[in-house]
């Protein structure tokens, strides 16, 4: 049995409700902890009404009430160091210029498990990188 010391926070948004699930499904089968939200001002509350930091932002950009790149921002007014992933089904490229930051990523819809994953862990990882490199 694999010992952690904390356990990794996800808050996960989303307002389609299948893809909320089953993305959840799959983090939960790797050990992460999951907050869910069904669109970017539930998202924001949850940040602020959460007792333990969350340690990624995994949130869709297109969102009815409040979109995930607005999401985006008021996360890092309450989490400057929060690590966000965005997913989207347009289809359209996104790089690190479009947000100013290294520390987000983009996934594709639909994505495999397998890319979730790996896309999870190296954005996660990032930030002790850069954490042991200040």
């Amino acid at each position: 049995m694999v010992h952690a010391e904390h356990l990794e926070m996800i808050l996960l948004v989303d307002d389609d409700d299948l893809v909320r699930s089953v993305v959840k499904r799959m983090l939960e089968m790797k050990g992460y902890g999951i907050v869910e939200a069904c669109n970017g001002q539930d998202g924001l509350f949850r940040l602020q009404t959460g007792a333990d930091p969350v340690d990624l932002l995994l949130t869709d950009v297109c969102m009815p009430v409040l979109g995930g790149r607005e999401l985006a921002e008021g996360a890092r007014k309450l989490q400057p160091n929060i690590k966000i992933i965005f997913m989207s089904g347009q289809h359209q490229e996104f790089t690190h210029e479009d947000f100013g930051d290294e520390k987000i990523a983009f996934l594709q819809k639909p994505f495999s498990p397998a890319a979730l994953i790996n896309e999870v862990r190296q954005t996660l990882d990032c930030q002790r990188r850069l954490a042991a490199t200040a």
